[in-house]
């Protein structure tokens, strides 16, 4: 981006690109616009004529470099940085330093950077707990969302809720803060897009029944049976038409080939229980129609593999199983594990079916 001679200039520039990637992620589109109009100070600031020049709008450091965010893959940064001379606040002083900024191709590039790192960092590894993620994500008041990020340390100047607020107002951004629904991204973990840990995601129809971003870690895992022998295509194409009104993070065809329905940040309504599917990660697998709606060996093996992968993802060695639904629902999992709920303890279904729950404790244990 060239330098700006007028606020309107680059509010042009900005706006749109800034409203396409938070309806992706759920995110204000009024503070995501004054973020970058404070960082880069409307374009017209000399200071700030380096970031800008490399299309960087909201100030991103090349040390945001969450190691787990990172290895998963979900930052679309390339790696390239420049150095730039950046105020820091010390305690009560201001200190200047040399610090390493990240390079972008574009302005939609960018911001979407910014809010891959505030959905993921720390969302994953050991724990899964999110220092930013759906907690964030789910605000939707601008002052308390700018305070939610900066109070988690993304700036470090003490007025910076303030003055983001100060650009808000002045431009009316709230214009702009139109989101009825998110749209789930198109991210495939890296791990099982290469087939890590034996899994493959072969085929992807991202579902718009969903609940937006998670409010709460991962730690839970819900099988169910979705009453008929589909191949992938046609279970997830299914969850895909509004009409379904419900949806899965994943999916697992007849033939045993697996799909991503809804990405694993995004909650998905499975379980006739949003408290549940906010903390689960939901497969529905392919079934026969009749009880005890069995699977085929394919479809268990391939759960058994992805359930694993998804432990291992998020840093957890034991998946539990406890066969009663007050027991499970009340228990607290350390920060290791990852417990097994059921479709049929939150609505009167049978779901997953007879044949998979005699097996949930097989699943746990492999």
């Amino acid at each position: 981006m060239n330098p700006c001679k007028s606020k309107q200039e680059y509010l042009d520039q900005v706006i749109e690109p800034a409203r396409r990637v938070c309806k992706r992620y759920g995110y204000l589109p009024s503070v995501l616009i004054a973020q970058a109009c404070l960082e880069n100070g409307y374009g017209m600031d000399p200071s700030c004529y380096p970031l800008i020049q490399v299309w960087n709008m909201v100030g991103q450091k090349s040390e945001l470099l969450n190691k787990s965010w990172v290895d998963l893959g979900y930052s679309v940064w390339k790696g390239q940085s420049i150095t730039k001379r950046t105020p820091e606040q010390r305690g009560n002083q201001i200190i200047y330093i040399n610090d390493q900024f990240r390079v972008f191709d574009s302005v939609e590039q960018s911001l979407a950077d910014f809010l891959l790192f505030l959905t993921y960092a720390s969302n994953y590894g050991p724990g899964g707990a999110p220092k930013y993620g759906g907690e964030v994500l789910s605000i939707k008041n601008p002052e308390t969302l700018i305070r939610a990020v900066g109070g988690r340390g993304y700036a470090t100047g003490q007025t910076y809720p303030t003055s983001v607020m100060r650009i808000v107002r002045e431009n009316n951004l709230t214009q702009y803060d139109d989101l009825t629904t998110v749209e789930p991204t198109d991210q495939i973990p890296p791990a099982l897009r290469k087939g890590g840990n034996g899994v493959e995601i072969s085929y992807k129809k991202l579902s718009p029944n969903n609940s937006g971003q998670r409010t709460m870690k991962v730690d839970r895992i819900t099988p169910h049976c979705v009453v008929g022998q589909m191949q992938i295509e046609d279970l997830l194409g299914w969850l895909a038409q509004p009409s379904a009104k419900a949806s899965a993070n994943y999916g697992i065809g007849t033939d045993g080939r697996i799909g991503l329905g809804v990405p694993e940040n995004i909650r998905a309504r499975t379980s006739s229980s949003s408290a549940n599917d906010n903390r689960a990660i939901t497969i529905e697998c392919a079934s026969d129609k009749t009880a005890p709606y069995a699977f085929n060996q394919k479809v268990y093996d391939a759960l058994i593999r992805l359930c694993t992968d998804i432990c291992q993802r998020y840093g957890k060695k034991k998946l539990l199983w406890r066969a009663d639904k007050q027991k499970t629902l009340t228990y607290q999992p350390a920060a290791d594990e990852m417990v097994l709920t059921v479709h049929r303890w939150f609505a009167n279904k049978a779901c997953p079916g007879d044949w998979m729950m005699a097996r949930m404790g097989d699943l746990a244990a492999k």
